[in-house]
């Protein structure tokens, strides 16, 4: 009976805190990460601040918890992508192109991402499960880029004369400001109208500017 009573537990924790991040997301996203309080969280939540930090060690962890879940989403679509590819310069194609695909389906993703790409993470306030979860997730991400970029140079697809870690920040730093002004469309065409279509397009041809770049001919 116990060892059922502990299960039940473990399980009502799992699902109370996939709640409280489930809001905090909402809540992250709407509003952005400065303008979000614990106080606002537990409101919404429907619990009290002291029952709130039973299940969080502080906001930033509430944050990272919010980001990792995107994190690893990205990198399981990204990854089932790019194994589609028939050699390496083609799998970084595919992986520009569903990155963009994959952050207009979901622009919560790539708004958390880029937050934390200039606020520091202190690990004073984060859960050390949670750190290493995290370092885990961006090895990972990484991983895989970097893999179809060493994979481009053995098989005479990229520039044999590129550093594959170079390239991968590269690549992503790029992708991502370009796929973000895509995305929320901030008009990066002047001389056009604002669609979605035109984004799209923009985004594209810049992706096949970054591959000729690339590409050993």
């Amino acid at each position: 009976m116990s060892e059922f009573k502990n299960k039940r537990k473990q399980l009502e924790y799992k699902l109370r805190r996939e709640f409280i991040v489930e809001v905090a997301e909402k809540l992250f996203y709407e509003k952005g990460y400065e303008n979000v309080t614990l106080n606002e969280v537990a409101l919404k939540a429907e619990y009290t601040k002291a029952t709130l930090y039973s299940y969080i060690k502080s906001k930033e962890d509430l944050y990272l918890e919010v980001y990792c879940i995107g994190l690893a989403e990205r990198y399981d679509y990204l990854d089932k992508k790019i194994k589609a590819g028939t050699n390496g310069l083609d799998k970084v194609r595919l992986f520009g192109k569903s990155y963009y695909e994959f952050y207009k389906e979901n622009p919560e993703v790539l708004y958390h991402q880029q937050y934390l790409d200039f606020r520091p993470v202190n690990p004073e306030k984060i859960d050390s499960n949670l750190m290493e979860r995290f370092h885990e997730l961006n090895v990972e991400a990484y991983m895989v880029v970097v893999h179809a970029i060493e994979e481009g140079i053995k098989d005479g697809t990229i520039k044999d004369e590129l550093d594959p870690n170079y390239l991968y920040s590269q690549i992503i730093y790029a992708l991502r400001a370009v796929a973000s002004a895509a995305v929320y469309q901030r008009k990066p065409v002047q001389n056009e109208e604002n669609s979605e279509e035109v984004n799209r397009n923009w985004y594209f041809s810049f992706l096949d500017l970054l591959l000729s770049a690339i590409a050993k001919v």
